[in-house]
């Protein structure tokens, strides 16, 4: 628990964990975002003899662009890089259960994306290693994106997280990032989001124009499963939840056309210190649908 220490260091943080659960190696949960580039090159840069690598988590549902960035650059900055994939694709879990929202965003990760990196430590365990994964969660976003950030080390069983960027603000996160020069997913200058995971469960109005305009091979897939369900070809409890997106579905993303509901949360919260980089990307945006 947090509530009683003070703000500690991402070094001190790591140096305890490592020292009070015999940890030998370290990796980190990398979706091509700005807060776990910021994670992975701390890890490389302090931690270089105990730094395996990282896990990307293929979760069947992203923007290919997604993950052709977290593997151009990856090898770009000579970290290894692991990629796990989920046993139920994203296709199954639509076809038995429907489109999953909000209520059901802890049942969707566990199949996407956590079973798969127990599974990868499971394999980790097996071969002598004792290690950890490295997240970039932070209290400072726990709110919005519905985490409860309480503890610098979460443990469940063998799975061991260690949060060193916890205590640290949106504006400490972007300095260093711009002080080392990093990089993230352009998927960001689209979605304003990583795009590993377009599961639906948190989108906001917009993001299925958003979708058909810039990633439409993302599109596609998810009309498809929309057409699917549609024709009555799933699982009974499939026909509950029909559409992808809280229930706005691709079918009407010609109604999403109006620039100003395409702003997630994201947008707002991780752009306080780039808002002019920000305005010069929503720009671009806004002239991209005027020649639609």
């Amino acid at each position: 628990m947090l509530s009683h220490l003070p703000p500690r260091e991402p070094k001190e943080i790591v140096r305890e964990a490592l020292r009070k659960q015999c940890i030998d190696a370290l990796y980190v949960g990398f979706s091509g975002g700005k807060d776990s580039s910021v994670v992975a090159h701390f890890a490389a840069t302090n931690f270089p003899e105990l730094f395996k690598g990282c896990i990307f988590c293929d979760t069947g549902i992203k923007a290919k662009e997604a993950l052709e960035f977290v593997e151009s650059y990856c090898k770009e900055m000579d970290w290894p890089l692991f990629i796990v994939h989920p046993d139920r694709s994203f296709e199954q879990i639509v076809d038995e259960n429907g489109f999953p929202g909000p209520d059901v965003h802890t049942f969707i990760m566990r199949y996407l994306k956590y079973i798969p990196m127990r599974k990868f430590i499971t394999a980790c365990y097996a071969e002598g290693e004792k290690p950890a994964i490295l997240s970039g969660v932070r209290k400072a976003e726990s709110v919005r994106r519905g985490i409860n950030a309480r503890d610098e080390v979460y443990k469940d069983g063998k799975m061991i997280f260690i949060s060193p960027v916890i205590y640290k603000s949106d504006s400490w996160m972007y300095a260093y990032y711009t002080e080392h020069k990093l990089k993230r997913s352009g998927v960001y200058n689209t979605l304003h989001i990583s795009g590993d995971c377009l599961c639906g469960c948190f989108s906001k109005p917009g993001e299925a124009k958003l979708l058909e305009i810039f990633h439409p091979d993302v599109a596609r897939q998810i009309s498809s499963l929309e057409k699917k369900i549609a024709r009555g070809d799933c699982k009974k409890e499939a026909l509950k939840h029909p559409t992808w997106g809280k229930q706005a579905g691709m079918v009407h993303a010609e109604e999403q056309d109006q620039i100003d509901k395409f702003l997630c949360n994201d947008c707002y919260f991780d752009r306080k210190d780039d808002s002019e980089e920000f305005l010069k990307e929503m720009d671009a945006i806004e002239k991209k649908l005027e020649q639609i």
